[in-house]
């Protein structure tokens, strides 16, 4: 199975209350996702960076 999400905690802080709160909540998912996996790949223009695995 190959999950793609986006990474969205890595910028500028959202202007608006549900901004944030689209981006903490989507941060916790990505996070307990990425604890079940066996390998986690964070790519970065069209770079691979190992996170586990």
């Amino acid at each position: 199975v190959v999950l793609v999400s986006n990474e969205v905690g890595s910028g500028i802080v959202p202007a608006t209350a549900s901004g944030r709160r689209y981006r903490d909540e989507l941060g916790r998912l990505n996070a307990a996702v990425a604890g079940e996996c066996e390998e986690v790949l964070l790519v970065v223009a069209g770079q691979a960076v190992v996170l586990r695995g």
